[in-house]
C-alpha cells in the first residue's frame, strides 16, 4: 500500500513540476523583452520611399531621428482598400543607432474623404544597430495617409528583444 500510494503521489507531481518548468522558462525568455512605441510622420510622394522623422521609445526613454518608408512591391487592390504586402522602415536615429522593420499594410480609405485612409499593418523588427544591435520583436502599426496634404502619420506598439 505504502508503494503504491508513493506512486500516485510522483504521478500527481508530474504536472505541477512541469507548470514550475513553465513559469521559469517563460520568465527566462521574457526577460529579454520590452515595449516598444513608435511614432513618426513622413511626407507622400508619387514616387516612393517616402522620408520623415520619427521617435522611438523603449523604457521611457525617447530616441529621436529619421524614417524612411520602401514599399518592396507594388501596392494591390484588397478589400475597398491597397494592400501593401512588403514594406520597410528604416530608423536613423540621432545616437547612430539603426532599427529595421519590414511587414504588410493595408490602406482604407474613410468614408468622409476618399483621399485620407486608414493605415493598418503588421510589422516584425528585423534588426538594427547600435543600441538595437540584433533586435528581434513585432509591432502592430496604426495610421492615417493623407493624399490631400501629401502627408502620412504613424504609431507602433510592440515588443522588442536586443
Amino acid at each position: 500500500m505504502k508503494a503504491r500510494m508513493k506512486k500516485l503521489i510522483s504521478i500527481k507531481s508530474i504536472p505541477i513540476l512541469a507548470l514550475a518548468l513553465l513559469i521559469v522558462l517563460g520568465s527566462a525568455l521574457a526577460a529579454g523583452r520590452d515595449p516598444v512605441s513608435i511614432s513618426g510622420q513622413v511626407t507622400l510622394t508619387e514616387v516612393p520611399p517616402f522620408f520623415g522623422t520619427a521617435t522611438v521609445t523603449i523604457g521611457g526613454e525617447e530616441l529621436a531621428g529619421t524614417v524612411a518608408v520602401i514599399p518592396m512591391a507594388p501596392p494591390v487592390p484588397k478589400d475597398g482598400g491597397l494592400y501593401f504586402p512588403e514594406v520597410k522602415h528604416v530608423f536613423e536615429l540621432d545616437d547612430g543607432s539603426t532599427l529595421t522593420t519590414t511587414g504588410e499594410e493595408l490602406a482604407m480609405p474613410t468614408d468622409e474623404n476618399p483621399a485620407i485612409s486608414t493605415l493598418h499593418g503588421n510589422m516584425e523588427i528585423t534588426g538594427g544597430t547600435g543600441v538595437f544591435g540584433g533586435a528581434s520583436g513585432e509591432l502592430r502599426v496604426n495610421g492615417q495617409m493623407d493624399w490631400s496634404v501629401g502627408q502620412a502619420t504613424f504609431n507602433a506598439n510592440g515588443v522588442i528583444s536586443r
